[in-house]
């Protein structure tokens, strides 16, 4: 068992064992300074609590009648939350601040949509790999106005690797837009294991 104990800008750290033979418990304990406390948790907080990356955006404003046959990255230039700053509103997106698996989900919100246009995709872009989902417009009998489409993966990030949300849309008319809404427009992302 260890216990912390704040004794006045330095920590006493105390790791008590089980019992030895004379019935008494050994009793271990180091004197480390806040300094040694800020080197072991990084500076960012002074009870050793991890640290681990998470961040949510959304976009402020429509993307309209997107281009077609071309890729698009989604414009998300407002953070709700950037614990890391680890996210870049004007690139559009995050950079792994060192090795690990994150959980990502997005949601988007196309309206407008083109009936005929042969489908639309989002996709997870990494820099290891892509991760898409393609809906099929033309099966429509007319324009449907809204087209929503979320996702999730936990994706392996090296340190430096990045990751957005892009879109695509093949074929038909370039009237589709990205409804800028944070209930339908965001994405997410949060680190659950460093290497």
């Amino acid at each position: 068992m260890t216990a912390d104990i704040n004794m006045g800008g330095s920590y006493q750290v105390v790791n008590l064992r089980a019992p030895v033979a004379s019935g008494e418990a050994l009793r271990q304990t180091t004197n480390i300074t806040e300094a040694d406390l800020e080197a072991l948790t990084d500076g960012s907080d002074t009870d050793l609590h991890y640290h681990s990356p998470a961040f949510s955006v959304y976009m402020s404003a429509d993307m309209t009648n997107i281009a077609i046959n071309t890729t698009h990255t989604v414009q998300f230039d407002t953070e709700r939350f950037d614990d890391g700053n680890d996210f870049d509103t004007a690139t559009y997106i995050w950079t792994a601040p060192y090795d690990c698996r994150v959980l990502f989900a997005y949601s988007i919100n196309f309206t407008s949509v083109d009936q005929g246009a042969t489908r639309y995709e989002a996709t997870f872009f990494t820099s290891n790999h892509q991760y898409a989902q393609r809906f099929n417009s033309n099966k429509f009998t007319g324009d449907p106005f809204y087209l929503p489409m979320t996702d999730s993966i936990v994706c392996e990030m090296d340190e430096g690797d990045t990751a957005r949300i892009i879109v695509y849309q093949t074929g038909g008319t370039a009237q589709t837009d990205l409804l800028a809404d944070a209930k339908w427009t965001r994405f997410g992302g949060h680190v659950i294991k460093r290497f």
